[in-house]
C-alpha cells in the first residue's frame, strides 16, 4: 500500500506542478481524482492500525473529494 501511495502523490504533485506552468485548469480535477485515492490508501491503513475515528474522517474526506474530482469531470 505504501507504494501505491507514493505513486498517487507523485502523480498528483507532477499534474499540479503541470498545470501551474501551463495555466490548464482541466488537470486539478485528475488531481483532485489522486488525492482522494491517497486519502482513501491512508484512511485503510489507518483502519489497519486501529485508529477507527480518523479512518472514518479520512474515508469520509476521502469519498467527498473522489466525488466532487468524478463530478467535475462529467460536466
Amino acid at each position: 500500500m505504501k507504494i501505491i501511495r507514493i505513486v498517487s502523490a507523485i502523480i498528483a504533485f507532477s499534474l499540479i506542478i503541470f498545470s501551474l506552468i501551463t495555466d490548464n485548469i482541466q488537470i486539478l480535477y485528475f488531481t483532485q481524482l489522486f488525492i482522494g485515492t491517497i486519502l482513501l490508501i491512508y484512511s485503510f491503513s489507518e483502519f489497519q492500525s486501529n485508529r477507527k475515528t480518523q479512518a472514518a474522517v479520512l474515508l469520509f474526506l476521502s469519498g467527498l473529494i473522489l466525488l466532487t474530482g468524478i463530478l467535475s469531470l462529467s460536466s
